[in-house]
């Protein structure tokens, strides 16, 4: 987090992002949290973010919670700000994670157009 507000200060490429294009850590790259339901955080991450962070950057996100939902989107601007989401908010988000620690419920699933996945069970379903 201390990595992120520097980089509010500084120029993108001083903040580590990859002069090769190579995709960016996920961590590294949020742009906006906010919480919009109990239990419920929507991120925002950089575009050139790296998809196969996303379930670390959630996890420690809900941290210990016993629910949690994380999702991830990758324009700041089509970010939720409240529950329930509207079709267009749920057609652009990227990523969801979420746990119940009281049953051990446990899902990440990612839009695989942009982040594809071995297992398609691991894929929003289409609209």
């Amino acid at each position: 987090m201390k990595r992120f507000a520097a980089c509010l200060f500084l120029t993108l490429s001083a903040c580590g992002a990859e002069a090769s294009g190579a995709p960016q850590a996920a961590a590294d790259a949020v742009l906006a949290r906010r919480e919009i339901a109990p239990d419920f955080t929507v991120v925002a991450v950089s575009p050139d973010a790296d998809g196969a962070g996303f379930a670390a950057l959630a996890r420690e996100i809900c941290g210990e919670t016993t629910m949690c939902k994380v999702g991830i989107w990758t324009d700041p601007a089509r970010l939720p700000t409240g529950f329930p989401m509207t079709v267009q908010e749920v057609e652009d988000q990227a990523f969801m994670y979420t746990h119940n620690r009281n049953t051990g419920f446990e899902q990440t699933v990612w839009l695989c157009d942009r982040y594809p996945q071995p297992n398609p069970a691991h894929c929003f379903p289409p609209l």
